[in-house]
């Protein structure tokens, strides 16, 4: 991926989609569920600001809302799907979290990276998944991470971060 992209994609990754997110005036998975087309507009934009043409298509995005919990209607999730990164720390999703009343609003990112890890007795470098939150002010917390070809369930495991962190 051309360096400039990537740092286009971090802006919205990792600046306008929190601050959106965060802003009490904005209901940005509202507005993304009803126009699944606007993340791919608001990246459009910042190439635009940058200079750049935008290499991603509509479909290079993606948007799910979810209830988080069977047990709990009052809990809300929200999956926001990226082009697949290459470098760190661009994101393969984004994790919304909030109330039915909007409240209570948790966000986090799937981050890609590289990390030695130890495979049948050899340290490689291996592709990375981090989860990372997010909060109102920006601060960044990583939560760990998994080789990105191993089944784990990121979204669940960052729902409960988010509720224990309300406690």
């Amino acid at each position: 991926m051309d360096v400039k992209v990537a740092d286009a994609l971090y802006i919205l990754e990792h600046q306008m989609l929190p601050r959106f997110f965060y802003d009490d005036e904005i209901d940005l998975a509202a507005s993304v569920y009803n126009d699944p087309s606007m993340i791919c507009k608001m990246f459009d934009d910042i190439c635009g600001n940058e200079g750049l043409d935008n290499p991603f298509t509509e479909e290079d995005f993606s948007f799910r809302i979810y209830q988080c919990d069977p047990d709990d209607e009052k809990w809300l999730g929200a999956v926001i799907g990226f082009p697949k990164p290459d470098k760190s720390p661009l994101c393969y999703e984004m994790y919304l979290f909030f109330d039915r009343d909007g409240g209570n609003k948790g966000l986090f990112t799937l981050e890609y990276d590289l990390a030695p890890i130890r495979r049948d007795g050899k340290l490689t470098e291996t592709e990375c998944a981090f989860l990372c939150a997010w909060d109102k002010q920006q601060n960044h917390t990583n939560y760990g991470s998994a080789p990105a070809d191993e089944p784990v369930d990121f979204f669940t495991h960052a729902f409960r971060v988010h509720k224990k962190s309300l406690e």
